[in-house]
């Protein structure tokens, strides 16, 4: 919401400084570029904080799976480990269990943000039925799914 609420604020600054006459006063312009500044600083602030959070979320499933994998190989007798070779079970470790940071840092993008991003910003702006619009949603879509395949 504070992304979507900023071309607002920009919008009644280009108004102030673009037509000669204008209705907005320079206290109004003062007002619309501290908000727009604000906004700005609140996104960067609350923005880190949730991907902290989230990485620190995966890095947490990351080794819980780890230690799950970890007890599964020492369980196996030496003829389950004679089919799997050392570099199937590195690969595991190390490459496919760092995926799962991934996957809970962009998951809530996907989820929940970018659907609800979407439909405001469709509703907020009217957008229609523009080659313009349909381009920018169909690639808000494509990164949203690209994210999932991550």
């Amino acid at each position: 919401m504070l992304i979507i609420c900023q071309p607002f604020c920009l919008g009644k600054l280009l108004d102030y400084f673009s037509q000669p006459e204008t209705t907005i006063t320079r206290d109004q312009a003062y007002v619309y570029a501290a908000v727009f500044v604000l906004l700005a600083a609140l996104y960067v602030i609350t923005f880190n904080w949730m991907i902290l959070e989230e990485t620190v979320l995966g890095m947490k499933v990351r080794v819980a799976c780890g230690s799950l994998l970890y007890r599964h190989a020492l369980k196996q007798t030496k003829s389950n480990l004679s089919k799997t070779t050392v570099g199937q079970t590195i690969n595991l470790f190390a490459n496919d269990l760092k995926r799962f940071e991934g996957l809970f840092t962009f998951l809530p993008f996907v989820l929940f943000i970018t659907p609800i991003e979407l439909i405001v910003s469709i509703y907020i702006f009217d957008v229609g039925y523009s080659h313009a619009a349909l381009t920018a949603v169909a690639a808000l879509v494509l990164i949203a799914l690209g994210m999932c395949t991550y």
